[in-house]
Parts: C-alpha cells; sequence; structure tokens
C-alpha cells in the first residue's frame, strides 16, 4: 500500500495529522491547476480550500477512491466549472458596479 491510500485511510479516520499530509501533498499542484484556469490567485486559494474541505467533511468515502489524484483534479475541474457559472450568473443579475461588491 503506498503513502496516499494510508493517508486517505487514516483520514477516513478521522486523522487530522494524515489530512494536513495530504493538503501539504497536494495542495500546491492543486492550487496552480485552479490559477491557470480562473487567472486570479485568491480565487483559486479559495476554490483549492473549497476542494479540500470537502474532502474532509466526506472523509469516510476516501477509502473507496481507487484513484485519489484523478478524483482530485476532477473535483477542480467541477470546482471551476461550478465558479464560472455563478460568476456568468451573476453578470447577468448585477450591473458590473454592483457585481464587484458581491463578491
Amino acid at each position: 500500500m503506498d503513502i496516499e491510500n494510508e493517508y486517505l485511510i487514516k483520514i477516513s479516520e478521522g486523522d487530522t495529522a494524515a489530512f494536513d499530509a495530504l493538503f501539504i501533498l497536494h495542495y500546491p499542484r492543486v492550487k496552480n491547476f485552479i490559477v491557470g484556469l480562473v487567472k486570479n490567485e485568491e480565487d483559486a486559494r479559495d476554490l483549492s480550500q473549497d476542494i479540500f474541505l470537502k474532502i474532509w467533511n466526506n472523509r469516510e468515502k476516501l477509502p473507496k477512491i481507487k484513484y485519489f489524484k484523478t478524483y482530485l483534479f476532477q473535483m477542480s475541474k467541477n470546482a471551476v466549472f461550478d465558479f464560472f457559472k455563478q460568476n456568468a450568473i451573476l453578470s447577468k443579475l448585477c450591473p458590473n458596479n454592483v457585481r464587484k461588491y458581491i463578491k
């Protein structure tokens, strides 16, 4: 069993140290991937942290994940799609001078 799978099992059992290690291992790549798509460092940080929060909140499902990196980057793509969809809706609903205050 590789170290990543060990982390996933430990995290599913509530081990915060394993979660911290997984976060440190993957956060930089996830954030850089998202920065490349949203072109904004702050938004990428927020989205990346939200992804890891979802991982923690759904930790009991982690041992069932066969390819964690694939799962993680699929979560990242979905988060970016949701981000763009939300921004598109805000663009239609709010004039430009109001939208900047809503974020």
